[in-house]
């Protein structure tokens, strides 16, 4: 997960990334061949907040009823309508963050499919944890605070624009009818949004990939590759104990209202099983929606396409069943735990 400067870790992210795309491209041609919504695509620069913030950018994925056609993007092929006309209308916002080192562009193809079936998606481009910039983590501490703030950053941005608000879809709750906000994330990225959903109430849903939810845990139980990293990332144990548990979204869901569904392999020996358990069974005991799917064989990064496609579709069917909506793919039957406590969407 937090890898260190050597090459072949830093790129890590990028590989598994592509090979995700690999896999999935015959999936999501075969999506689009059945949809007759395309996906549009504009690269968006984010809104400064302070003095100090770094130019920061991230991909914006969308229905269109315009035109697709395969535009090379790095190592990222993607069949977009770039700056296509939007559709009227969209089910919800869904902020994808990336994992360490990597690129807003790293999921591309899960960006797709999601806007082939009517959502708005914002990749976020997490500057100073890139494959070109890890600045972030100089500074002890600021990694987890700086990735949760960075995506509030991108939602402001997006909501800013009257073009986007008008677009998207409401929750219910009389006054309080807020536009629908989901959460995606691998790795550091699911740590984001475990830490959206347990310190923030912007989301409806989260979707968490083998995210840390305990950061003193995964000290002693990660690989020994990494298991004194977090000295640096955030504070030296044990005098550095409070820093953990405050930053650790573990500790702090009994406020969160979110549904959340989780992802992790049996065999992950950098975020090991036993985070995601906890954070379902503590997101459980807070009343909120859970789903929880484990695959055996998978570690830190899926790589069994049947999997990998089966978590893509267990996301479209999670955000239809939170967000209100009949997906327009086949979807497996989801078990969602506390599903009477879903807030559905306004009509």
């Amino acid at each position: 997960m937090f890898a260190r400067s050597r090459f072949a870790f830093r790129a890590l992210p990028l590989v598994v990334a592509a090979a995700c795309v690999a896999l999935l491209l015959p999936v999501a041609h075969a999506a689009s061949a059945a949809l007759a919504t395309q996906a549009g695509f504009r690269q968006m620069t984010v809104t400064a907040s302070s003095a100090d913030d770094k130019p920061a950018h991230f991909a914006l994925y969308y229905p269109t009823p315009d035109a697709a056609r395969v535009i090379p993007m790095g190592p990222f092929p993607q069949t977009v309508a770039i700056n296509g006309a939007p559709e009227s209308k969209v089910k919800g916002l869904i902020v994808i963050s990336h994992g360490t080192a990597s690129t807003e562009l790293g999921f591309a193809t899960l960006a797709l499919a999601l806007a082939r079936n009517g959502y708005l998606v914002a990749s976020v481009e997490h500057v100073g944890d890139t494959w070109q910039d890890q600045s972030m983590r100089a500074t002890p501490g600021r990694y987890f605070a700086e990735r949760p703030r960075q995506a509030s950053r991108v939602i402001d941005t997006v909501l800013a624009d009257p073009q986007w608000r008008a677009r998207l879809a409401l929750g219910a709750g009389g006054d309080e009818r807020q536009p629908l906000i989901g959460a995606l994330g691998h790795s550091a990225g699911g740590y984001t949004v475990l830490s959206a959903l347990a310190f923030g109430r912007r989301f409806a849903a989260g979707i968490n990939y083998y995210g840390v939810a305990d950061l003193e845990t995964l000290a002693a139980d990660t690989h020994k590759f990494e298991s004194r990293y977090l000295d640096g990332l955030v504070a030296p144990l044990p005098a550095g104990r409070d820093v953990y548990r405050a930053r650790s979204p573990v500790h702090h869901m009994a406020a969160c209202r979110a549904a959340l569904i989780t992802f992790q392999g049996s065999d992950d020996q950098a975020v090991p099983p036993q985070q995601s358990r906890d954070i379902v069974a503590a997101a459980r005991a807070a009343g909120c929606p859970v789903a929880y799917i484990e695959f055996a064989g998978e570690g830190h990064g899926f790589r069994q396409a049947p999997n990998i496609v089966r978590a893509l579709e267990c996301e479209l069917a999670f955000l239809g069943r939170v967000f209100g909506y009949t997906p327009a793919d086949d979807v497996p039957t989801l078990e969602i735990d506390n599903y009477a406590a879903l807030r559905p969407a306004a009509g």
